[in-house]
């Protein structure tokens, strides 16, 4: 499960999995892999597995991509379609796992919440983003 998976030390925080951040000027969450090593030149994230930590974090595109090659993963907020409107605001991404013919869970996160549990559904219409990300063991 995504909180209970086992992970670096990042900012003194044992098994950092997620930090919420804004890289260049885009609110999104950052994904910790399991052996990371933050650039020793970039600030270090300040809210690390906070589900209601707001974006306090920023990092430019270069930062990033230094953070980036280190193996982080950055989900921006795509925003979610609620029928035929898009809202933006908030990231929706889909998870492998469908709850039945209809919908599936996702996570979903936004200033001051995220939600990755067996409760966080969403209907398959709604068109979450989906982000492709190569486990490091398979390059």
């Amino acid at each position: 499960m995504f909180h209970a998976r086992k992970a670096s030390t990042v900012n003194g925080i044992p098994d950092a999995r997620f930090a919420k951040a804004s890289v260049n000027n885009v609110n999104g969450l950052i994904l910790f892999p399991d052996q990371y090593k933050h650039p020793d030149d970039i600030a270090l994230p300040e809210t690390i597995n906070i589900d209601t930590a707001q974006y306090t974090s920023c990092y430019s595109a270069s930062q990033w991509k230094k953070m980036e090659n280190a193996g982080a993963v950055f989900l921006p907020e795509a925003g979610v379609r609620g029928g035929l409107e898009w809202l933006p605001g908030s990231g929706h991404y889909w998870c492998s796992t469908a709850c039945n013919s209809s919908c599936a869970y996702d996570l979903g996160f936004g200033n001051g919440l995220l939600g990755i549990h067996p409760q966080n559904r969403s209907f398959r219409l709604y068109g979450n983003s989906v982000r492709l990300v190569q486990d490091a063991d398979k390059k």
